[in-house]
């Protein structure tokens, strides 16, 4: 969450938390873009204010989809910010939600919900895990009007080592995206 309203992150990462989702914050847009680079892993959805310090968040998300790893990556924009102008430029830089302050907490949880799934609040059965996991994936794919590839395997016995040397081999041979 991109957003340099102290209240408005604390409240919106409480609301979030309590819905089970991991939250991250950045307070202005260099900070949200050092994070997104030096992350592993890209995060599963940014929530993007449009009026930061510095670099605004039109900027923000311009640098962000350059990031091979942000490409499909959801980008919601909620800002106070209801120029028309605005909103379309914010969705041809790839902006895939546009919600406009004040917001209630109920339609904030629903979009993102809508984006990335339901939050983990307890551990999920793997049957979950594979349909949460497929529904991101599908909505990826939709976005980038990409088509979507599973393989699935089930191993007996085979031990976390075993397990872990097959992923290896699967990272090796896939695209980080595909991964």
């Amino acid at each position: 969450m991109v957003e340099d309203s102290t209240l408005t992150r604390f409240s919106t990462r409480r609301t979030l938390e309590e819905k089970g989702y991991l939250v991250d914050e950045a307070a202005s847009g260099q900070e949200a873009l050092v994070k997104a680079r030096g992350k592993g892993e890209p995060y599963d959805l940014v929530i993007l204010d449009i009026h930061l310090p510095g670099m605004d968040g039109l900027g923000v998300l311009e640098n962000l989809k350059r990031l091979p790893e942000y490409r499909y990556v959801p980008v919601m924009v909620v800002t106070v910010e209801s120029n028309v102008a605005v909103v379309k430029k914010a969705i041809d830089l790839g902006a895939v939600e546009y919600l406009c302050k004040p917001y209630s907490v109920e339609e904030l949880v629903r979009r993102v919900e809508k984006l990335i799934g339901p939050g983990a609040r307890v551990e999920a059965a793997p049957a979950e895990l594979l349909h949460k996991v497929l529904r991101n994936e599908i909505n990826r794919a939709n976005r980038g009007g990409l088509k979507v590839a599973l393989v699935l395997a089930r191993s007996e016995r085979l031990g976390k080592g075993k397990i872990g040397e097959c992923a290896r081999q699967a990272r090796r041979r896939l695209r980080e995206i595909d991964t």
